[in-house]
């Protein structure tokens, strides 16, 4: 459903361009030429004011002044570099309301017209591609690496280093969040080693600010802080213009204290971030998301259930204050929700909030049946390593519920759950280039796999039902494959008496081979001469 009706508000646009342009060419400049420029400079004009709005985060108003110049009677016959801005603004300032499906409709347009002008600035063209890579990846659309691979390609060609080094980060930032770690701490490293940033910058900043980022997900709390503690030192020399970098690289150093379990400090320092970020009286949704995140896992480690709920409620609130098409907040407060439940013993009620999250995650996906499991024809997934993770919970909260109730419907519906994890474990895992990354993913799936056998058997034993057979034998050949693969790489060091020290050196050059895999890839792709 999701995707027809993409299709058809896509094809509306595309002829809507089509038919501007045939207009515009049937049109005769000759005979008004004064006319024209006056259009452009006219609609010129309007596009600096939307620029005023844009930097005094008015999107909604510039949104109501980009779509008055859609339907002004001469944005037909206006110059097509005019027009391609007008169609990249609107996708930038939908981006920034989060209604990310209209907003690729816009860039897709100014791709599209940008990409057909003779000699059209280069810079431009890869902006837009580097746009549409940002709003696919919050949409979870694993072509935004080829936008943004394709972003690079252009950048390179013109020799932008400052455009080549945002890029590169980004692209190392879309690679962590599909947890392909190894490619992307190799692109972070490539953009803040670049003899383009200059010391102090807040190009700088924002890198080491990333590169902590990095750390924080990979447990690396020492690294974590040096570089973010780099970050902050800027930020702050820069003063109010750098406040939301300021504010968000606060937040990131904070999760230093979660990983170290530190769970009283943790709650103390984003007590305080909270009241820091409210005395700005700016509307930092993202920010306050994180921090009230933090604060309510603070409160679960630290086994107060109810302060971690009302901490949960509170990014409800916030996701209805937001007013946005789509946010990710929602479904994360009901995940936490789910979490509270199950260390309160409550696995229904976890249950039914783990059910509402995986409904944020799956499209068309309706239903509040809570024994109802989605599926990835009928309902696409918008994060499928997101999805991984709240099935899992979901799947472990039914067979609480079996062991308390004994209702054999958990079960069937557990295994359903184990059934979806295997599909979209497959997809994760062709999505990575690494070999290393591709492994991990489903290594780290290993306990599922054991578990969704035993509950196929468990099914067995009770209907003796021949699919439950199957299946228990479909986890279990799976679950060999990994820990074979697993066992002979481990088992083969063990045996051969390799000493620690060799097997790292090992692993070092395992990830050059990888990174060198990557970068052969992508000369291939891009043509380049196989020499090379």
């Amino acid at each position: 459903m999701y995707s027809k009706i993409k299709s058809i508000l896509k094809l509306k646009w595309m002829t809507y361009f089509f038919i501007c342009f045939l207009f515009s060419c049937s049109s005769d400049p000759s005979t008004h030429p004064l006319d024209i420029h006056s259009i452009n400079d006219t609609f010129q004009e309007k596009l600096k004011e939307v620029k005023i709005l844009q930097d005094s985060l008015k999107f909604d108003d510039a949104i109501d002044l980009l779509q008055s110049l859609f339907e002004h009677p001469d944005f037909p016959i206006a110059s097509d570099s005019l027009r391609s801005n007008v169609f990249h603004k609107y996708g930038l300032m939908l981006f920034k309301k989060e209604n990310y499906g209209q907003a690729i409709l816009q860039l897709d347009t100014a791709i599209l017209i940008r990409s057909n002008i003779e000699n059209y600035q280069i810079a431009q063209i890869a902006n837009s591609y580097y746009l549409r890579s940002q709003t696919k990846l919050q949409l979870k659309d694993e072509s935004a690496l080829s936008d943004i691979q394709i972003a690079i390609k252009y950048v390179e060609q013109i020799g932008s280093r400052k455009a080549l080094v945002k890029y590169l980060s980004f692209k190392a930032t879309a690679l962590q969040f599909y947890e392909d770690w190894e490619q992307s701490e190799h692109y972070y490293l490539k953009a803040i080693n670049d003899p383009s940033i200059e010391e102090g910058s807040v190009q700088q900043a924002a890198l080491y600010s990333n590169l902590g980022g990095f750390y924080a997900l990979r447990n690396k709390v020492s690294k974590q802080r040096e570089v973010l503690q780099k970050s902050l030192s800027i930020y702050k020399s820069q003063g109010e213009s750098s406040e939301r970098n300021y504010l968000a690289t606060k937040a990131t150093l904070g999760t230093s204290f979660l990983n170290e379990g530190k769970w009283q400090k943790a709650e103390i320092y984003f007590m305080k971030l909270v009241d820091e970020i409210s005395q700005t009286k700016k509307s930092y949704f993202k920010l306050e998301e994180a921090c009230l995140n933090s604060l309510a896992l603070a409160n679960i480690k630290m086994n107060k259930p109810e302060k971690a709920r009302a901490y949960y409620s509170d990014m409800l609130d916030l996701a209805i204050r937001m007013n946005v098409t789509y946010s990710t907040t929602k479904g994360m407060a009901y995940e936490g929700l789910g979490d509270v439940y199950i260390l309160e013993s409550n696995p229904i009620a976890a249950i039914t909030n783990y059910h509402k999250s995986i409904q944020s995650l799956f499209i068309d996906f309706n239903t509040d049946d809570v024994y109802a499991t989605p599926s990835t024809d009928e309902n696409p997934v918008i994060n499928k390593v997101e999805a991984l993770r709240i099935l899992g919970f979901k799947a472990d909260a039914h067979l609480a519920n079996f062991n308390k109730d004994h209702q054999p419907k958990d079960l069937k519906v557990a295994v359903e759950i184990f059934q979806l994890i295997d599909v979209l474990l497959t997809d994760v895992r062709q999505g990575y280039k690494a070999a290393s990354s591709r492994f991990n993913i489903v290594k780290n799936n290993i306990p599922t796999y054991e578990k969704a056998t035993l509950i196929a058997l468990q099914l067995y034993e009770l209907n003796k039902d021949k699919k439950y057979l199957n299946q228990a034998f479909h986890f279990a050949t799976k679950n060999k494959a990994i820990v074979l693969q697993d066992g002979l790489q481990n088992e083969r060091a063990k045996f051969a008496g390799i000493p620690t020290k060799l097997l790292d050196e090992e692993n070092d050059l395992k990830k050059e081979f990888y990174q060198l895999e990557t970068e052969i890839i992508e000369l291939e792709s891009a043509g380049k001469d196989s020499k090379k």
